[in-house]
């Protein structure tokens, strides 16, 4: 066997151990970063400011149903640098690493905000939702 028939077997190979990865925007758009930036794994929301970006469902495969959270980590490592994320919330399912939401940290342009009002629940401090633009606490219970 010749080295591109070689090298496009290993490709094949590596390509079908490779978990399927699926991005679901929820959040506004951000520009990609480098292929291989580094990012936050985390278990719960951080306690800085944050936007939602989207959320990831990770299909493992049999090579990949028992991983840790590093190779958990390098496996969406593209996928959350291709939409700009800085971190990532992991979650599991049935005990293995399958799900993750993207997360763009820091503040917003102040003018951004003042303009837009908010768009999303987690532009509005702790458990505060956001109707019709604007930050409102909860109805209650």
């Amino acid at each position: 066997m010749d080295r591109r028939a070689l090298s496009g077997l290993f490709c094949a190979c590596l390509a079908a151990c490779a978990p399927s990865v699926i991005f679901t925007p929820t959040g506004p758009s951000q520009a990609a970063r480098k292929p291989t930036c580094d990012f936050q794994l985390l278990t719960v929301s951080p306690a800085t400011l944050f936007v939602e970006l989207g959320v990831m469902d990770v299909h493992p495969n049999a090579s990949t149903s028992n991983w840790d959270l590093a190779a958990f980590k390098a496996a969406i490592q593209p996928e959350v640098c291709r939409v700009g994320g800085d971190a990532a919330i992991v979650g599991l399912i049935e005990g293995v690493y399958a799900k993750a939401t993207v997360l763009k940290l820091g503040a917003w342009p102040v003018a951004e905000q003042s303009t837009a009002g908010c768009q999303y629940d987690t532009q509005c401090k702790g458990d505060r939702l956001c109707v019709d633009g604007k930050c409102a606490n909860p109805p209650p219970r």
